[in-house]
Parts: C-alpha cells; structure tokens; sequence
C-alpha cells in the first residue's frame, strides 16, 4: 500500500530436463500500470537479467550411424562429429578404424582421408571429418567383391582429455561406410567357395562316410551346354579314383572325369570324389584341376570359386 510497502518478493519457478542445452537467460523488465508512480517522482529501473545455467552432460557422437558409396564414387562422402548443441569449450575428439571393418586400407578406401583426431571449435556444436566436402575417398578397382564396411569409432584421447561433464554417446559412437561394389561379376565356373571337403580315405566308395562331396560353382547361368573336364594330378595312378555326379535318381560315375553342364538353369553342380584302395602306407596328396572349352566370355575360376581344389588321401595300411 501507499507510503507503507517498499519491496516486493517474486520467486521464479524453473523446470529441469535432462536435454544438453546451452545457459538460458531470462530478461526481466518492469511496466508501469497506470501514471501513478512517475507523477510523483518514482522512475522504473533497468532490466534484470537472470541466467539458468545449464547442468546436463554433454555427449560428443556422430550425425548419422552409416553412410553408403559405390566404390567408383571416389572422395565424395561426408559426415561430422558433434555434441548436437552448441558447445563453450573446444573439444578434440579421437577418430580410429574399428577392427571389425571389412575394407582394407588404401585398397578399397584412402586411409590418408581419414583423421586421427578431430577438432570442435570452441562454440561450435560440429567439426567436418577432413574438408566441408569429402573425407573418406573408396578406391575404384575391377575386381568383383562383395559388400565392404568402414567403420569408424570415437574415443576420448588421452591428450587433450574432454572437459568435465562431456561424455561419449554410446548410441552414436561409431559410423559404417557401406562401399558397394559396381564391376560385373565375372563368367566364372570354380570349385564351390563353400567346400569344405579337404580329404578323404582310400577304398571308401561312394556314401561312405570317408568319400569326399565337393561342388562345381557357376557365376551365372551357362549360354550353351558345356563340357568341363576334371583332372586328377599329384599320384602317379589317378585311374582308380572315380567322380560321380549327384543327380535325382542318385550318384552316376562321369566317364573320364567329364561333367556336362547343361545351358541354363543351373548354378551349382555336386560331386562325390572315391580313391582306390592301394597297398602304400603313406597318405598322398591329390589336386583337382578345371579345364575344357567354355563359352566366350567366360574363364576358369575367380578370388571366391578357385580352379583347383587340395585334398589329402588318408592311408588305412599302417606303417
């Protein structure tokens, strides 16, 4: 009331969240209601500033989780490194290829685009990986290959460390670079890349468990039916040794070791290989080898399907 009150108390309530954010600051500022107080004497007085001080952590991560290039696309790929707000402190961050990375350095992407360290200016809320406008380059090269991954891994270095209350968002702690292969796969008929047959024992005949099952493997289908002959090297008799062909009707013997694969329709052929029984008493080593005349355009074994195949005969006499 009039010539009694001097002061009046205002409490401002603030809410807490658990978003990083930068200082608010709150501006108050007084009005006169009505002429009262200036017609006798009174002035208002300047604006009160209040800041809230922000008090959630802050985590450092990366913009996005993967990023995808064919690898013809050369040094074309961006991302960043950033603590999603704006940040007072300079912050360096430690960049490092993880070791469950697929891609080989400087053979599928330029390990020299790629920084050790990045830098967060201070005030800044995001630092580039390399240049505004590339860090990783992919390598072009003709080999067929399948889907190959960069990932990249965020740390904390042990010099500079970051500032208090800055932490790692484990949710955005790493970034995959997918690099798609853009060659055409070669004409290709190998030893199927998922044999794993390495032996097989003498005088076991065909189903026994000591027969060997391997599998020819095709790139695509054949244009015209094509005969692929099997040669048998590394023992001064291969005569004795026999390769069946699996079919519906069950396994037929190839007559000298010749596979007819017809035009068409088929990828994948499946064979059981049985040695004879001898009198030595030491294991030999056998090698399978492609060969014929195929159609053109197409070769003899790749990276993944190779021409020739290993296997060990166990021996069964004793020494």
């Amino acid at each position: 009331a009039m010539g009694i009150t001097t002061a009046q108390t205002a409490t401002l309530m603030v809410n807490s969240d658990d978003t990083p954010e930068e200082d608010d600051v709150i501006v108050l500022t007084l009005t006169e209601m009505g002429t009262q107080a200036t017609t006798q004497g009174f002035a208002l007085g300047g604006p009160h500033r209040i800041t809230i001080p922000a008090n959630d952590q802050l985590s450092i991560g990366f913009n996005r989780s993967t990023l995808e290039a064919h690898e013809s696309m050369g040094p074309q790929q961006r991302a960043t490194v950033g603590t999603g707000v704006m940040t007072a402190p300079e912050i360096t961050v430690g960049i490092r290829v993880s070791g469950d990375s697929t891609a080989v350095a400087d053979e599928d992407y330029m390990a020299g685009g790629i920084p050790s360290t990045v830098t967060i200016p201070m005030g800044a809320n995001a630092a580039f990986l390399g240049s505004s406008n590339n860090f990783i380059g992919t390598i072009n090269d003709s080999d067929d290959e399948p889907l190959e991954t960069l990932i990249l891994e965020i740390f904390e270095p042990s010099s500079p460390k970051w500032p208090e209350g800055i932490n790692l968002d484990r949710d955005k702690a790493t970034l995959t670079l997918n690099i798609i292969d853009d060659d055409v796969p070669a004409m290709t008929i190998g030893f199927g890349s998922y044999n794993t047959e390495t032996s097989l024992d003498e005088g076991a005949g065909e189903g026994d468990p000591g027969s060997a099952v391997i599998s020819l493997e095709l790139a695509a289908n054949l244009p015209s039916s094509t005969d692929v002959t099997i040669m048998i090297t590394g023992v001064s008799d291969a005569s004795g040794y026999t390769l069946y062909r699996q079919t519906r009707d069950g396994p037929v013997a190839l007559t000298n070791n010749v596979v007819t694969i017809p035009m068409g329709g088929i990828t994948n052929v499946s064979l059981v290989l049985t040695a004879p029984e001898d009198d030595d008493t030491n294991d030999e080593n056998i090698i399978l080898t492609l060969s014929g005349a195929l159609p053109s355009g197409w070769d003899f074994g790749s990276a993944n399907s190779p021409d020739t195949w290993s296997l060990t005969v166990n021996d069964n006499d004793g020494s």
